[in-house]
């Protein structure tokens, strides 16, 4: 289950242009899995986009973290050197300055295989939240997943914008003010 990522946008990809797409498990710990990814240009090697994770390694019967990942797991997934390359490090920040914009209700469509809602569809809830014409600046974003939504919870959409940093925050929260997902932003 992925619980966190960054993703860093060097360089956009353009329709038509033939990229290379690449992941690999570069640690483990506990029950803690990472992984990068990259994209790059195939014909030149360029790195437009890459990206750092951290997955729990979840019973699927339980819902709950295993202590550690099998050995099964860690040979069949393999392990390599982690993409040189600085992320950043802790929580996101969450600001005081959070302005409420929204309640969001969970539909059909924003559900995963294991009907909660799908990462990506997390991320799309958030990217709406932004002003508009914001998602085509974006070079690098981070996500945290708290608290999984189920088909019918209603989500509160919180905003705010530092105009120093030029990070933009994105609060996705039950009707109890619990945490589903902290996005950040950063736009050019």
């Amino acid at each position: 289950m992925l619980t966190n990522w960054q993703v860093k946008i060097p360089k956009r990809p353009v329709y038509g242009q033939r990229i290379r797409i690449t992941t690999w498990a570069c640690g483990f710990k506990i029950f803690i899995g990472k992984r990068n990814f990259t994209i790059t240009d195939e014909e030149t090697g360029e790195l437009l986009v890459y990206a750092y994770s951290e997955w729990a390694y979840v019973n699927l019967g339980t819902g709950r973290p295993e202590r550690s990942v099998p050995e099964k797991e860690l040979e069949a997934y393999g392990l390599r050197e982690p993409l040189d390359k600085e992320f950043a490090k802790g929580k996101i920040e969450i600001p005081e300055n959070l302005t409420f914009m929204q309640e969001i209700s969970v539909t059909e469509r924003n559900l995963d295989t294991n009907h909660h809602v799908n990462n990506a569809e997390y991320m799309a809830l958030a990217l709406n939240v932004l002003p508009e014409g914001s998602e085509s600046k974006v070079t690098e974003f981070r996500a945290e997943y708290k608290q999984q939504s189920k088909l019918g919870d209603i989500l509160k959409t919180e905003y705010a914008a530092n105009d120093e940093t030029r990070v933009l925050t994105v609060v996705l929260s039950s009707e109890t003010g619990e945490k589903k997902l902290i996005a950040s932003f950063m736009i050019e």
